[in-house]
C-alpha cells in the first residue's frame, strides 16, 4: 500500500523496474514482447504507485533519479519509433512503441499534475503546540 511507503522507497521501486527491464530489453536487441513484457508492466506499475502517492501526499519534491529514468525510456522510446518510422514495421510492433510512450508520458503527467496541485494547494495554518495550550 502507498501509505506503507515514503516517496524515496516508491522512487526507489522504479529506479529499480528500470534497471531489470533495461538489463533484459536493450534498444541494440529488442525483442518482440517488450512492450508487453512483465518487466515493462512493472516499471509502469511502479510509476503509477509514485504518482499515486503525489495524489495523497502533500509532496512536492521529484526525485532527479525518476525524472533520469524518465527521460532515458522515453529518448528511447522516441528514437525507436523515429528509426522506424519509413520501415515496414509490423504493425503490433509500431503499436507497441506508441503504447509504451504514451503509457510513460501518461504516468508522469498524473505524477506532475498531482505534485503541481501540492504547490498550488492551500496548506491548513501553522498552529504552534505552544498556541494549542494557551490559556488566554
Amino acid at each position: 500500500m502507498i501509505e506503507d511507503h515514503t516517496r524515496e522507497q516508491l522512487e526507489d521501486v522504479v529506479i529499480e523496474k528500470a534497471k531489470v527491464f533495461f538489463a533484459r530489453y536493450t534498444r541494440h536487441e529488442p525483442a518482440p514482447d517488450w512492450g508487453t513484457s512483465q518487466e515493462f508492466r512493472e516499471y509502469i506499475a511502479a510509476f503509477r504507485q509514485l504518482a499515486a502517492y503525489y495524489r495523497t501526499h502533500p509532496d512536492v519534491v521529484i526525485g532527479v533519479e525518476v525524472l533520469k529514468e524518465y527521460m532515458f525510456f522515453l529518448t528511447a522510446f522516441t528514437e525507436m519509433r523515429m528509426e522506424h518510422r519509413d520501415e515496414d514495421l509490423w504493425y503490433n510492433e509500431r503499436e507497441g512503441i506508441e503504447n509504451a510512450l504514451h503509457q510513460l508520458q501518461g504516468c508522469m503527467f498524473e505524477l506532475l499534475k498531482y505534485a503541481v496541485r501540492n504547490v498550488y494547494k492551500p496548506q491548513p495554518p501553522y498552529i504552534s503546540s505552544a498556541a494549542l495550550f494557551s490559556t488566554n
